[in-house]
């Protein structure tokens, strides 16, 4: 008998069933990405506030529009005479708007109520808080008193809070890579600016155009919060 044929045949069967077990016994390829850190840093600035603003409105309450807008149309063109004497302060916009006034019962109309308002604006807050006091003598109302920075000294504020922003995120993504050993360089940076402005309190001019002073203007800061947010690759 010749034992050749089973002998070969249990060799490549033997064979065979080791070749899945060198696959997996293989050691994996090392990853060729490096490891990234994801860093985010704050810095603020405080804006002074160097533009005023303020809103004042006419109004007036009549059975019929063509009166009614009569008598608006007087208040108004004092008001903007009025205006037009303080150089030093601009108008914004201007605008009126007229409502009807309707009875209990929502449907009647009973009256019309008509209102101009003024939007002034100025770098000049006592003369702004002057204005103020002389329209409100001639029978103006102060809607609202606003403060807040310039385009110009928000972009100053701005320009430093970014540069000290950028600053602590690359001390921070220093620091990080040192206590893991490593080196760094930064793959991605993203900026985002945020302002919160203060406006000024109505009742201030309110109550210092009752007792004939001029009414004041209080200019405040406005905080400008600059954040940066990166990702920083590990180098060895």
């Amino acid at each position: 008998m010749r034992l050749t044929f089973p002998m070969k045949a249990a060799t490549t069967f033997a064979l065979a069933g080791l070749l899945p077990l060198a696959a997996l016994a293989a050691p994996a390829q090392p990853s060729s990405e490096a490891p990234t850190l994801e860093l985010s840093v704050e810095a603020q600035g405080s804006a002074p506030n160097d533009l005023f603003a303020a809103t004042l409105f006419a109004e007036a309450t009549d059975s019929r529009l063509a009166p009614l807008a009569r008598k608006l149309n007087t208040a108004s063109t004092a008001a903007l005479a009025t205006i037009r004497s303080a150089p030093a302060v601009k108008l914004r916009s201007s605008a009126t708007r007229t409502t009807p006034v309707r009875g209990r019962d929502g449907n009647r109309i009973e009256s019309w109520r008509m209102v101009s308002e003024f939007a002034l604006e100025s770098r000049d807050a006592q003369a702004l808080s002057e204005l103020i006091t002389k329209l409100q003598d001639s029978g103006l109302g102060l809607a609202r008193i606003d403060t807040t920075a310039s385009q110009q000294t928000r972009k100053k504020t701005e320009d430093q809070a970014i540069g000290e922003a950028i600053a602590a995120f690359k001390a921070r993504a220093e620091l990080a890579a040192q206590a893991l050993g490593q080196h760094y360089r930064i793959r991605k940076i993203t900026i985002n600016t945020q302002s919160a402005e203060r406006p000024q309190p109505v009742f201030r001019a309110a109550l210092a155009s009752s007792a004939g002073a001029a009414a004041p203007v209080e200019a405040g800061e406005s905080l400008l919060t600059v954040s940066v947010s990166g990702t920083v690759e590990l180098l060895p």
